[in-house]
């Protein structure tokens, strides 16, 4: 049996643990409820494949894995603090472990991807059945803990709640120079960067069609660019029928038919001559020089803005990443409007007001020698 002080080295251990997962499964909700505005994670990256995987949700994005580990992870602190002698604290640190091993198979040999952000709630996880079987060992619950109950929950909330406010207050990054160059004075711009095969561009079509067409065409002006990926069979053929039918009129047309049906060269084509394109002057354009050029010169432009994934939506002053709700279109498109530009707070300000107040908790929260934290 080790000393108390030592013991409490190991239950404060355990707290900070459980801090770190707590912090980084709140990120991931806000990751996960809206994607298209939080942004902590890279479109193509290991926690987008993660998130968009059959394992993150259960029946509704508010409802995911990270929603899971907000609860539980909450859970485990309370009990570490309310009652440091329980063997409930090392159960729940046990059954946390065990289900993080679960979850890292899975990322391994399931999704075959990797989320940098779930792995670190992962390690955090393994370790706290660790941390609370040494403190259990070295008798943390008879020691004197070093901050009263209310700071532990005031810096478990502040952990929580700041990557929520941070998506409301970041900085906007400016629209680079060469999407400037798109717009038209005088109206919002809206230029939407996407693959006819792309699951959530497809997603975002309708969307997108829907918010639009509740402000008076005159206010706004829709530009589509093509960037169809490699990886996608028939994403080539779709963008090129798409910009073949500008010429007629059609464009748009097409693309309502083209996100709603199995994509192939003979249904592309019959979707065309459906919405009225003329079909010798079509044939010949979608394996023209002009209309391969027009796609290149797409790709290029949104690469040359900085490509992080698609669909990219620029409207006004503001991009939106991934598949962005009818509520975040109609705010980018009210604030253009107004003509608003949203600054926001630099990342060093905000930590440092962060830092401030965990500080301040900290302080105010300290138990004095000879005082009882527990009261």
């Amino acid at each position: 049996m080790g000393s108390a002080a030592e013991g409490r080295v190991w239950l404060v251990a355990l707290r900070l643990t459980v801090l770190a997962a707590l912090a980084v499964s709140a990120v991931l909700y806000v990751q996960y409820v809206n994607p298209a505005q939080a942004t902590f994670c890279g479109v193509g990256s290991g926690c987008e494949t993660v998130r968009r995987s059959a394992f993150g949700y259960f029946g509704s994005r508010f409802v995911s894995l990270p929603l899971l580990g907000l609860a539980a992870y909450g859970t485990l602190l309370w009990v570490s603090v309310r009652a440091p002698g329980s063997p409930w604290v090392l159960r729940l640190a046990a059954v946390g472990g065990a289900g993080s091993a679960v979850l890292l198979g899975i990322q391994a040999f399931v999704v075959e991807a990797f989320c940098s952000l779930c792995v670190g709630v992962d390690v955090a996880a393994l370790a706290a059945p660790l941390f609370a079987w040494l403190a259990a060992r070295g008798g943390g619950a008879r020691a004197e803990d070093p901050l009263r109950e209310w700071a532990w929950g005031a810096v478990a909330a502040l952990a929580v709640v700041a990557p929520f406010v941070w998506v409301q207050v970041k900085p906007v990054p400016p629209v680079p120079d060469v999407i400037r160059a798109l717009y038209v004075p005088g109206k919002v711009t809206v230029v939407e960067f996407a693959d006819f095969e792309c699951p959530f561009c497809r997603r975002l079509h309708p969307v997108l069609k829907e918010v639009l067409g509740e402000y008076p065409k005159e206010q706004i002006h829709f530009v589509r660019k093509h960037v169809p990926l490699e990886s996608h069979e028939h994403s080539d053929e779709a963008a090129r029928a798409v910009v073949c039918a500008e010429k007629d009129g059609k464009a748009e047309l097409l693309a309502d038919v083209l996100v709603t049906i199995d994509l192939s060269d003979e249904a592309i084509r019959k979707a065309a001559l459906g919405v009225g394109v003329a079909g010798d002057a079509f044939d010949r354009c979608v394996r023209s020089p002009e209309a391969e050029a027009r796609l290149a010169a797409d790709t290029r432009l949104l690469q040359e803005a900085g490509m992080q994934g698609l669909p990219t939506t620029y409207i006004g002053g503001k991009r939106l990443l991934g598949l962005a709700s009818a509520p975040a279109l109609r705010d980018a498109i009210d604030r253009a409007l107004r003509g608003e530009t949203d600054k926001g707070v630099p990342l060093p300000a905000f930590l440092g007001l962060l830092g401030a107040l965990f500080g301040g908790v900290v302080w105010l929260g300290r138990v004095r020698r000879g005082k009882i934290g527990h009261e």
